[in-house]
């Protein structure tokens, strides 16, 4: 079984030109243990990022520990859902000048760590 599959993009990661886009975002599906999450990265014309967690199938009833961190290990926002795995990290524009940032999910025993790179500003 694949622990991570891509779902849905739009345009990409970078915003780029004149196209006028509300928000560039990845989508993906990831699975924790036995459950299964829908994650939404996705970037607002301000330059805001966020990140969305909702539980797709979970058969285990506990919450997620979500955690982000810069390319270079620093810990830039946490939060823990509900106990069916909704929840949202939300990042502030002028976060540390990294190219790629780390989500990680724990469930339980479990944990899954998704490595993704930042849009450009």
């Amino acid at each position: 079984a694949l622990a991570l599959r891509i779902v849905a993009e739009t345009p990409a990661f970078s915003l780029r030109g004149g196209a006028a886009v509300d928000k560039t975002s990845k989508s993906i599906e990831v699975s924790v243990g036995e459950n299964t999450y829908g994650v939404e990265f996705h970037v607002s014309q301000d330059g805001r990022i966020f990140c969305d967690i909702a539980g797709f199938r979970t058969p285990v009833k506990s919450p997620v520990e979500a955690n982000m961190f810069s390319e270079g290990g620093e810990k830039l926002a946490a939060t823990r859902t509900d106990k069916f795995g909704n929840g949202r990290i939300a990042l502030p524009p002028d976060g540390p000048p990294s190219d790629c940032w780390l989500l990680t999910l724990a469930c339980g025993a479990a944990e899954q760590q998704i490595l993704f790179r930042a849009p450009q500003p």
